[in-house]
């Protein structure tokens, strides 16, 4: 029985020094030169400490080449221009449970993000807390873009960058 208390002992001493190795040892995300998962996790832009705009309230912007059954597939921010489109997955957090709208534009990365904004697709936001949905556009010229979120009332919710290569 001693024998047994002691070895238990040991046993969550060990456990108590590994935990504090791991929490103590910095770890890389990435294994050196993985760049797939660096430019994956580049594609998700998250929004946890955003504010929300007039009730709306993005908490994952994802870029991709293509969304299947409501996931992204090869999240990526450079696109070539034999891709054919861009596809856009946006999570949003709706504060009020009301039913709304939010607009999801295109637009050129060189310019400045302004409320308003034209263009674009208007998606219906039903009255739910949370609410999955997506947007796609045709690749354009070589380029740097930006895809941005807005509210109903043209308020910015959200932006997140990409580019388009030869």
């Amino acid at each position: 029985m001693l024998r047994a208390r002691n070895l238990r002992r040991r046993g969550i001493a060990s456990l108590l020094v590994a935990s504090a190795l791991l929490v103590a040892a910095p770890v890389s995300a990435d294994p050196p030169g993985d760049d797939v998962a660096r430019e994956a996790r580049a594609a998700q832009t998250t929004a946890e400490e955003s504010e929300a705009v007039d009730g709306l309230r993005i908490t994952e912007i994802t870029l991709a080449r293509n969304i299947e059954a409501g996931q992204v597939v090869d999240p990526t921010t450079t696109f070539a221009a034999a891709d054919g489109r861009v596809m856009v997955l946006i999570r949003v957090e709706n504060t009020t449970g009301a039913e709304t709208d939010i607009r999801v534009t295109f637009e050129r990365a060189d310019r400045e993000v302004a409320a308003g904004g034209s263009g674009g697709v208007s998606l219906h936001i039903p009255a739910r807390p949370r609410y999955r949905t997506q947007a796609r556009t045709g690749t354009r010229a070589p380029g740097r873009y930006r895809v941005v979120v807005r509210t109903a009332a043209g308020n910015v919710l959200g932006t997140a960058e990409y580019e388009v290569t030869a």
